[in-house]
């Protein structure tokens, strides 16, 4: 039971633009020299909410290295909406 590992209550709340901004190159490097337009696009979808960002981060890490990329791209990108956001 979920609540027997539970020692109080912790609600998260979505980051604002400027957070996930600043806080994106500091958990992951592949963030740190992606184009601010990238991050703000994948934001769109994740809104803010550190849970799907980690679902991003994990589909752009494979897709990085299933094409050897050391830079995302916009097809990475609409490829990791698709994957994660589709239906």
């Amino acid at each position: 039971m979920l609540l027997s590992r539970i020692y109080r209550r912790v609600t998260f709340t979505p980051m604002d633009e400027d957070t996930v901004l600043e806080m994106l190159p500091k958990y992951h490097s592949m963030y740190g020299n992606m184009k601010e337009d990238f991050i703000t696009q994948l934001n769109e979808h994740c809104r803010g909410i550190f849970r799907l960002w980690a679902t991003v981060t994990e589909t752009l890490v494979s897709l990085m290295a299933e094409k050897n990329a050391k830079r995302v791209n916009q097809k990475m990108i609409d490829t990791t909406i698709s994957l994660v956001f589709e239906d």
